[in-house]
């Protein structure tokens, strides 16, 4: 808990720091660069992600070899082809630089995301928090160099980027299960298991995300100046809190929920899925009112935002910050239990609405004339809000359908 902290005021200091180095339009450029390539990273290696948190480390210890040669495998096979995609889009005339630098960041977040996945879901919770504390460190001195050294976007890029690639040496180095792994002990069945579990888990992943991008990108273009900037920044900020905490009690509450489900269902599971959803609830609740009651003091306005940002900052933040509590719902406590009966067409569903209906509030609000960042934002919040109605609704229908499964033949 204390290295998801720590990793959240990295994360956070990054940010801030960056900004105050970086002109408005080379912020924009290197926030937009970061989202695009988390983006990338999730669309070519959730799925791998996911399907290690569903099936890694295996009810069985002696199948946990298997699967970790079988995710390095698909791991490694996912990254030549987004490497190789990512070489074939350099003849679409997009600048290299751009192209080369989002490739391996995401590659690089990729893989050290899998890492420490791998050694959480294995129960190795000390190398975990080590692995996190120190990458959120070595990013943080390397964006806040490469920003301070260059003042452009590519400087800070190429920063977080040698931060990243730090971090895999060094969990290289630290973590002896993956340096030892039996690539010859890869299974093709499990590798099939692994797709058909998590790339449709992924496809959804990559949903949600997009209707973030697509916000995003649609306050760039009708906000170029300094408000678009300072509502990127004011997404970065509130973005960063709500999935570290929900990152954070995910890795404390969620395997054992993972492992109950796999031993008896739904109706031994229920008590630890309650106890989950309890307190995941709770924590974003608190954490959402707390960080709006802050964002009403024009004190704090001045700490977090650059003097170009605070006359358009309070808005956009209050809003975000909404937004993303509502979205931290969504997206991991929604469609929990479609995640634990794998029941992957319904979690599509979901994620399919969420960014069909953003993208129609927001198109709606500009036909009406709200052509600015706090609409955007208030549009893809009322979207997010009615997604999780229809979320919570599949939710519950699946519960109770299993109950009453599990208790039929006795």
């Amino acid at each position: 808990m204390a290295s998801y902290g720590y990793q959240a005021i990295a994360a956070l200091a990054l940010v801030l720091l960056v900004g105050r180095f970086l002109k408005n339009a080379e912020y924009a450029h290197f926030s937009l660069t970061m989202a695009t390539a988390q983006f990338a990273a999730i669309g070519a290696f959730e799925w791998v992600r996911l399907a290690a948190t569903r099936f890694y480390p295996g009810p069985a210890a002696k199948e946990s070899p298997k699967q970790l040669a079988s995710l390095a495998t698909a791991f490694a096979i996912s990254a030549l082809v987004g490497l190789f995609a990512a070489a074939s889009a350099l003849l679409g005339g997009i600048s290299a630089d751009v192209i080369i630098i989002g490739a391996l960041l995401a590659v690089s977040q990729g893989a050290t995301d899998l890492q420490l996945t791998l050694a959480r879901f294995r129960g190795d919770l000390s190398l975990f928090s080590r692995g996190q504390a120190i990458r959120a460190s070595l990013l943080l001195v390397g964006g806040i160099t490469g920003a301070t050294l260059t003042h452009t976007a590519i400087g800070a890029l190429c920063g977080v980027l040698s931060g990243y690639l730090v971090t895999l040496f060094i969990a290289l180095a630290s973590d002896r299960p993956l340096r030892e792994t039996p690539w010859g002990e890869a299974s093709k069945a499990l590798i099939l298991a692994h797709v058909k579990y998590g790339a449709p888990a992924a496809a959804a992943s990559v949903l949600h995300l997009g209707a973030t991008l697509a916000a995003r990108y649609a306050i760039t273009l009708i906000a170029p100046g300094v408000t678009g900037a300072s509502a990127l920044m004011a997404f970065d900020l509130m973005q960063r809190p709500f999935s570290v905490v929900t990152a954070a009690l995910h890795g404390v509450l969620y395997p054992p929920v993972v492992a109950a489900y796999d031993k008896g269902g739904f109706a031994y599971a229920k008590p630890m899925l309650q106890r989950l959803y309890i307190v995941e609830i709770a924590c974003i609740v608190v954490l959402g009112s707390t960080i709006v009651a802050t964002l009403l003091l024009p004190q704090i306005i001045s700490i977090i935002a650059p003097p170009a940002f605070q006359p358009s900052f309070a808005l956009p933040g209050i809003l975000a910050a909404i937004l993303f509590a509502v979205r931290a719902i969504l997206i991991n406590l929604a469609p929990l239990a479609a995640h634990l009966a794998k029941k992957i067409s319904l979690i599509m569903l979901t994620a399919t609405f969420d960014i069909i209906l953003m993208s129609a509030l927001v198109a709606l609000t500009f036909a009406i004339g709200h052509k600015d960042a706090p609409s955007v934002i208030a549009a893809f919040l009322a979207s997010s809000s009615i997604t999780i109605i229809l979320a919570s609704g599949i939710t519950l229908r699946l519960l109770s359908s299993n109950a009453q499964l599990t208790r039929s033949p006795t």
